[in-house]
């Protein structure tokens, strides 16, 4: 049984495309089916509450994932390793694996094989040193959670958000080859290239060069962030939607305060300076690309961007929500996941990956 009806599709790679307007208004490609799954969800703390029910089998990686510097990735498998395909979740910066655990257990009980886990520095992760911020170490990193927890014949599903995306599009620019059988790959919420002056542009309204290097400086500080109710209203002016629920703004939030102030200067530090349009461009799967209307820190003109680099990709633009969009419509996400994965894990042969899966091959 679907969590939650579809949500209309974007326009795939190549088709013409509408730049999104940045006023939250509905997007071309999003119609009466958006508007129904919106309604229907209702409240996304209730959505989460469902996706949570009915636990599947769970196994911690004991003593975590290790990577090439020697570090410990803390990693969660859910389900059943002999699942007909896997998806591995990946979290954006200063979140955890947390961030995708009602996600990946309601995949679960859909008969796949899920995966997430903590990137370094970031919840019980091991801490880099000064040199281990890189996001080449990111993608190596993922490398190292897919040999650690899944067949390397089991199609796999890669879905990153955020920094999370970022990680995917690095670990897809590696020299060594892929050793698992990546069949697609989603990406929401994320950017290739200029994040920074453009997110800063959306916050404030101005393309000041100083106002832009005083803020980018001041993300770099690594003062702790005490926990006041004005710095929950700041994540959640930032993070998510006016309409977003209190469980989502409450986690953010929280997983925000736990980061280690130098591990969320480390990897800032990189995301200023990100580029990652090679590794864009040699992510050869069909690429599902999410944005909201309502996401400040990657504005909706950096999945136009993505879509136009990837050489497979379609975009889906979801209304209202804001950057911690999968947290803000878990429901939607599962099943856009779900559908995804059903049309390219799902098949036979990778060359048949447009025609439709059986109906039997997971929970419908």
């Amino acid at each position: 049984m679907s969590d939650a009806p579809a949500v209309a599709s974007g326009a795939p790679a190549g088709s013409p495309t509408t730049r999104p307007p940045s006023d939250g208004r509905r997007l071309p490609g999003i119609g009466l089916a958006a508007t129904a799954a919106g309604v229907a969800i209702g409240s996304a703390a209730a959505g989460m509450a469902r996706l949570r029910r009915r636990r599947p089998n769970t196994e911690t990686v004991p003593q975590g994932v290790a990577t090439t510097d020697g570090l410990r990735l803390h990693t969660t498998v859910h389900g059943d390793r002999s699942a007909p395909a896997a998806v591995v979740f990946v979290h954006g910066w200063t979140m955890s694996g947390e961030f995708w655990t009602g996600h990946a257990e309601a995949l679960a009980r859909r008969g796949l094989l899920t995966v997430t886990y903590d990137q370094r520095g970031h919840g019980r992760s091991g801490r880099p040193g000064r040199d281990g911020f890189d996001l080449q170490h990111l993608g190596n990193d993922l490398a190292a959670v897919l040999d650690a927890t899944v067949p390397t014949r089991t199609p796999v599903v890669l879905v990153g958000h955020s920094m999370g995306g970022m990680t995917v599009m690095a670990w897809a620019g590696r020299a060594q080859p892929p050793r698992h059988d990546v069949r697609a790959t989603v990406l929401a919420n994320t950017a290739v290239h200029e994040l920074v002056s453009d997110a800063v542009a959306a916050l404030t309204g101005t393309t000041n060069r100083v106002v832009h290097q005083l803020l980018r400086q001041a993300a770099k500080v690594p003062t702790p962030v005490p926990s006041t109710p004005i710095n929950r209203r700041l994540v959640r002016t930032l993070a998510l939607s006016p309409d977003a629920p209190d469980s989502a703004v409450e986690l953010t939030h929280r997983l925000f305060l736990a980061c280690p102030p130098s591990v969320r200067v480390g990897f800032a530090h990189q995301i200023d300076v990100l580029d990652l349009r090679e590794g864009a461009s040699r992510l050869h799967v069909p690429t599902l690309v999410l944005t909201a209307t309502n996401d400040r820190l990657t504005p909706p003109s950096h999945a136009q961007r993505l879509v136009e680099l990837l050489p497979d990709a379609r975009l889906q633009v979801v209304p209202g929500s804001g950057h911690q969009l999968p947290l803000e419509r878990p429901a939607d996400t599962i099943h856009l996941v779900h559908d995804h994965v059903r049309r390219h894990a799902l098949v036979p042969d990778p060359r048949h990956r447009d025609a439709s899966p059986p109906r039997d091959a997971v929970e419908a």
